[in-house]
């Protein structure tokens, strides 16, 4: 899946390489090739989390929901909400640092297609705003 930004209603030019794994035999052989397209932009999504948006930020961005919150989520056409990959952080003792992992158990659950509410810990949650509602 590739998503794509565009500024402006119009079209959007779109180049991606895109790579393919080989079995290690073939490894010297390319293993990516590109592809451009034009998009034709008819709207631009908006979305506002009202209890952590301010009146700029109406674009996808970045929100910090703290733990055991529901976050409404307003957006300018009909939308449906799909989660994406979550991590957490894990305090290795080993290196006495702190790391990234994917997590195991849930952070967040999505409410109603409309809400996020947060769960008792703390990560990184990416939710995909799709088009198109339920």
């Amino acid at each position: 899946m590739i998503y794509v930004s565009a500024g402006k209603e119009g079209d959007a030019q779109v180049k991606a390489n895109l790579a393919i794994e080989y079995p290690s035999q073939y490894r010297r052989d390319k293993n990516w090739f590109s592809v451009d397209a034009t998009l034709k932009v008819t709207s631009q999504l908006k979305i506002v989390v009202n209890e952590y948006s301010s009146a700029h930020q109406d674009w996808t961005h970045m929100y910090l929901i703290p733990p055991n919150t529901i976050g409404h989520i307003h957006t300018n056409i009909d939308t449906k909400l799909k989660l994406g990959y979550s991590t957490v952080s894990v305090y290795d003792h080993s290196t006495n640092s702190y790391r990234s992992e994917e997590a195991t158990k849930p952070i967040v659950k999505l409410i109603d297609n409309k809400s996020i509410q947060t769960l008792e810990k703390y990560g990184k949650v990416t939710v995909v705003v799709e088009q198109g509602g339920q």
